[in-house]
């Protein structure tokens, strides 16, 4: 007895039960080469069709251009560089917001005060904040904001600093030779 021959719907071709999937009428090898086709698709890549750019206007392959728009990966790519760049400050102002628990516009004002509450410093300016708290203290230099953190942010040590250095300055240096 002959095995069951079956009609593929795609390419027309009888072939035997065994070339088609339970209760499928396209054969397996159709079946494969739709998934190639479309995986392409799937990744955003278009076919070899002439597009023309929507920003440039060149006319370039169908691999060119992402799938569902009209602009190349090449000017896309600088668009996204330009619009980075352009608002770069206000991102930042942003993570920086949400991460000290404060609203823009109170991180924008502590900003433009513009300089270190301890030596008034206006260059290299930092966020000081608690550590334990997260609450946010104001503006410092670097070399201020090193020495907290050198200090572990404790008053006392940073008292027993300022006396030593009280106490040092009392203290005549010896001649130099």
């Amino acid at each position: 007895m002959d095995a069951p021959v079956l009609l593929c719907k795609a390419c027309g071709q009888t072939r035997s039960r065994d070339a088609f999937y339970a209760n499928y009428r396209v054969c397996k090898e159709c079946i494969k080469a739709k998934r190639r086709a479309d995986q392409g698709q799937h990744r955003g890549i278009r076919s070899e069709e002439s597009l023309k750019c929507a920003h440039c206007g060149q006319t370039q392959p169908g691999s060119c251009f992402r799938k569902r728009d009209r602009t190349c990966k090449t000017c896309r790519s600088e668009q996204k560089k330009r619009w980075h760049t352009a608002h770069r400050k206000h991102r930042l102002l942003q993570m920086r917001s949400r991460l000290y628990g404060m609203t823009t516009d109170e991180l924008s004002e502590l900003l433009s005060s513009g300089s270190c509450s301890i030596c008034g410093a206006k260059e290299q300016l930092h966020i000081d904040h608690c550590h334990q708290t997260g609450a946010v203290r104001g503006l410092l230099c670097e070399s201020c904001n090193w020495m907290l953190g050198n200090a572990r942010d404790n008053p006392e040590t940073l008292a027993r600093g300022a006396e030593y250095l009280k106490v040092g300055a009392a203290v005549p240096s010896p001649p130099k030779l």
